[in-house]
């Protein structure tokens, strides 16, 4: 965000709020306020005054940019009836979404005192839930457009596999050009995914969250997913794909989540045992989480005149080959990974 934008934000949230609850005096604002309040866009906790005069805890995130609230207010109506999202209660059109507030725990610092039981149950709840994402169907023309003008704003289209084959030319050309990527292991990446991108574009579209980690865990129990912004349309690979970075093995930087209990879990849902194939797409586009971001959505081809960009990719380089090699560690048990990935021995 422009530093310009970011200035503005607070001030513009603070209006905005003060209008919204001298019109709707049932609300309010809590003096405690979280550490992080947000990047491109501000969220305020408050509280809602019921008929019935009890307190109910609510968030009211605050939009600079149009195209953010138009995404998250469609995928919060999109998903509502999943019961996984917050339920909106008000909006003011283009800036401001008011929605229930999940019970505040981060899965990391949540699933930290967990033993490997709790994990497993949470685990196991979070695998039932985007199984539901994934199966909930996208809405018709007729019932409820898909803004996809609006999906475009992140280089997003639904021509999956074209945008995938878009983004490894790219970063094909940065690894030519730039030392940091010029290892084993990202050869090897986007290689494999060269080789499966044909898989994930023949599979049914749906809309994907792909913040995943913007989820509650509280007293044990998934609460539900937030911050859907910048959900787009997207494949079941797509979002396996994110949630995989939720299951490391211990030893990289502590466990959360349990991959073989969430995909128990997911599979459950959604009817039907993944296959090999499947498997090798997730990881796919685990990979590719981050080669999108090395090209910065297509906008970087390796052009070493373009220093801005230069200087974020060698910066996170060494970082990006860490989370590529904990996601394949992560999925080893179910794909042959030495056969792709050989420079893992």
């Amino acid at each position: 965000m422009p530093s310009t934008e970011r200035e503005e934000l607070p001030k513009q949230s603070k209006e905005g709020l003060q209008a919204f609850i001298r019109q709707h005096p049932e609300y309010s604002i809590d003096n405690f306020q979280p550490v992080y309040r947000g990047g491109t866009n501000l969220v305020t906790f408050g509280q809602r005054r019921t008929e019935t005069g009890e307190q109910q805890p609510v968030v009211y995130k605050y939009f600079i940019r149009t195209y953010r609230y138009s995404q998250e207010y469609f995928c919060l109506r999109h998903f509502a009836d999943t019961g996984h999202v917050p339920i909106i209660l008000d909006a003011i059109p283009d800036r401001l979404i008011v929605m229930t507030r999940l019970p505040d725990s981060h899965i990391e610092g949540e699933t930290a005192h967990f033993n490997l039981d709790q994990r497993k149950q949470v685990s196991r709840q979070i695998g039932h839930a985007i199984g539901d994402l994934v199966q909930w169907p996208l809405p018709t023309a007729e019932s409820q457009p898909i803004p996809e003008t609006e999906f475009e704003q992140f280089a997003w289209r639904t021509d999956v596999g074209a945008i995938i084959k878009d983004v490894l030319v790219c970063c094909r050309q940065i690894q030519a050009n730039v030392p940091a990527y010029q290892t084993s292991l990202y050869t090897e990446s986007l290689y494999f995914a060269e080789k499966h991108v044909d898989y994930i574009a023949q599979q049914p579209r749906c809309l994907f969250h792909e913040d995943i980690p913007n989820l509650c865990i509280y007293e044990g129990h998934f609460q539900g997913f937030y911050d859907l912004e910048m959900a787009r349309i997207g494949t079941e690979a797509l979002q396996l794909g994110v949630a995989l970075d939720l299951c490391r093995p211990h030893w990289m930087e502590g466990e959360w989540l349990v991959w073989a209990e969430f995909i128990e879990g997911y599979q459950e849902r959604t009817g039907r045992t993944l296959t090999e194939s499947d498997f090798l797409a997730i990881l796919t586009m685990s990979h590719f989480y981050y080669h999108i971001r090395i090209c910065r959505w297509c906008e970087w081809d390796g052009d070493l005149t373009q220093s801005d960009h230069l200087e974020f990719a060698t910066r996170f380089a060494e970082r990006y080959h860490t989370y590529m090699k904990r996601t394949c560690m992560s999925i080893k048990g179910w794909v042959d990974l030495y056969k792709w990935f050989p420079s893992l021995r």
